[in-house]
């Protein structure tokens, strides 16, 4: 449960510490997953450097050009 003054520092500072919360073995267990992930084509190719412009929804295209 969290005390009036854990509140207050989450609410001026944005995160708390809540210390250790996963064990070693559990630690692990997704650090591997998370490897496997990155190690699939599509999780290379995201972090290959190269970007590509999102393009806006269509409501965003359809008011930006009523706008022009």
């Amino acid at each position: 449960m969290l005390t009036e003054i854990d509140a207050a520092f989450f609410k001026d500072q944005g995160y708390l510490n809540l210390g250790r919360i996963l064990d070693d073995a559990r630690l692990s267990e997704l650090r591997a997953i998370a490897d496997a992930e990155l190690a699939k084509p599509q999780a290379r190719s995201a972090t290959s450097g190269t970007c590509s412009r999102p393009r806006p929804a269509p409501a965003a295209r359809r008011s930006s050009a009523s706008r022009a």
